[in-house]
């Protein structure tokens, strides 16, 4: 189960402690002279969610107990949904 859980831990530190979203919530606020590189500096979370998610469903693929497969995929389907909401808000 370790090969499934360290994705979804990597997932949701970087979509908030590594500042997504809070980077995110900042892109508004910020001066248009270094708008440009906060945005490109938000690249590196999304990269390390769009990774982990990947790591995470090709995991999911090999547990045969349903229940956890469900209880997994419920939470794979939550980060990516926080993700989707995020990545809206960067435009």
């Amino acid at each position: 189960m370790s090969a499934i859980e360290i994705p979804l831990k990597i997932c949701a530190c970087a979509a908030y402690i590594a500042a997504l979203e809070p980077g995110s919530l900042l892109l508004p606020k910020v001066k248009k002279d270094v708008w440009g590189d906060l945005k490109i500096g938000l690249l590196v979370p999304k990269t390390g969610i769009v990774g982990s998610l990947a790591a995470a469903r090709i995991n999911l693929s090999l547990i045969t107990e349903d229940k956890l497969v469900k209880e997994l995929q419920f939470r794979i389907d939550e980060l990516q949904i926080s993700f989707d909401m995020v990545m809206t808000n960067l435009g």
